[in-house]
């Protein structure tokens, strides 16, 4: 049910901005609007989550429908069990509608700084300043390659993972992918079944493998449960849920993963590949498991223990990083991990600086952004009333929207399931 919306009084409160039009950002910007803010979104794009875009072909959350709503507008029926990608599409567009928020598409915000009584952002177009600002600009944001010795040098074709678009423009080929999280086990599947030549998959970390439900039941709930139990005993439970289905991989040439399910979600930050076909594939023997990557060298990929392959093509699953550092100028707000110190909350010594998005939660991030959007809302409603007058800033731009640039590629996020 739609929460309701409190009438806005733009005399007692500034205009609060809000950085990316992904779900993050419109989780953020109504939750913001619901408590009587006046608030605006913006977006360097011209389309809303424009990564979702230009995802490959066949992307479906990962989580059921049920848990992958935003707060204040579920999916309809229609939507299907896993969402596709074009109908997760057409719900935020929905979600815009339904909490009246208000996006200026084409406003790239280059830097934020603080300053006396507020925040500047820097946009190509000049400063816009606000007594409070939400960093949502998303948990994958560029592309991550790994420094790997020779790969300017490499004679066959490489690219990151955000530029695989579908199995057909690959059918005959020989193709080494990157990486075991799910983006990697999901495309090394794509291929497999579907007319690659041959697929081998390099692991660096073995990860363990997942069905999407177990006799009915979404896997995902029993990852939101985990996540209140101790670690151990997270272990445990994923491991009696799992192993029995699973079985042991290592017959087929998956190393067999070093620590538990849970563990080692937070000890190295994988999750678990959900299998859309990677089992089958695996099981076939259409996919083929090699060590690391440790280097190029010419035509050949060198891997670690000294082997040496020569795949016609090379897909870097590797990941994203956020490049926030270079965005927020306020080092105190930031880890050394280039996160925030604290997402949907304040943060210490920076007031009305506020992020939305930047956790990668055991259970889904779609689900976590419905539970931590209002309180995020409600944080900002409180500085706002209690902490900040609105004669102490400038009021933020109200003009027209710039001009648009359609965004490329590089910007897919990592996960094929969800993203912030």
């Amino acid at each position: 049910m739609l929460m309701p919306r409190h009438r806005a009084d733009p005399a007692a409160a500034p205009e609060v901005l809000v950085v990316g039009a992904g779900p993050a950002g419109l989780a953020a910007a109504a939750a913001i609007g619901r408590r009587g803010m006046s608030v605006r979104v913006l977006e360097r794009t011209d389309r809303l989550a424009a990564p979702w875009h230009e995802h490959y072909e066949g992307i479906r959350l990962q989580s059921p429908r049920q848990m992958s709503h935003l707060s204040g507008l579920r999916f309809g029926r229609s939507a299907g069990r896993w969402v596709s990608g074009p109908k997760f599409l057409d719900y935020l567009a929905r979600y815009v509608d339904r909490h009246a928020i208000t996006i200026e598409h084409g406003t790239e915000v280059l830097e934020i700084r603080q300053e006396q009584g507020g925040w500047a952002l820097q946009t190509p177009s000049g400063v816009r300043r606000t007594a409070a600002v939400v960093v949502a600009a998303g948990y994958n944001h560029a592309p991550r390659i790994p420094n790997w010795p020779g790969l300017d040098e490499f004679a066959g074709t490489f690219l990151h993972s955000s530029r695989y678009r579908r199995a057909a423009d690959l059918v005959g080929r020989d193709v080494l992918v990157i990486g075991t999280g799910n983006s990697g086990g999901e495309i090394a599947s794509q291929l497999a079944l579907g007319g690659a030549r041959r697929v081998r998959l390099a692991i660096r970390t073995a990860p363990h493998v997942v069905p999407k439900s177990v006799m009915g039941v979404p896997t995902l709930l029993a990852a939101a449960i985990a996540e209140h139990l101790p670690v151990a005993a997270a272990d445990r439970m994923l491991a009696l849920l799992n192993d029995p289905i699973v079985g042991d991989l290592t017959h087929f040439g998956l190393p067999a993963p070093t620590r538990g399910m849970y563990s080692q979600y937070l000890v190295r930050g994988v999750t678990p590949i959900i299998d859309t076909g990677f089992l089958e594939a695996l099981r076939t023997r259409r996919i083929e498991c090699v060590p690391a990557v440790t280097g190029f060298d010419g035509r050949a990929v060198e891997l670690l223990g000294g082997g040496r392959i020569e795949p016609e093509v090379v897909i870097a699953a590797t990941g994203y990083d956020r490049r926030l550092a270079s965005l927020v100028h306020v080092p105190e707000a930031l880890t050394a991990a280039d996160l925030p110190v604290a997402d949907a909350a304040p943060i210490p010594g920076a007031p009305g600086l506020f992020f939305l998005g930047y956790t990668h939660p055991f259970s889904g991030n779609l689900r976590h952004l419905r539970r931590t959007g209002p309180p995020l809302g409600q944080h900002v409603h409180d500085y706002l009333r209690r902490g900040q007058s609105p004669a102490a800033v400038s009021p933020a731009h109200t003009g027209p929207a710039k001009a648009v640039r359609t965004p490329g590629a590089e910007l897919a996020p990592a996960s094929i399931g969800e993203t912030g």
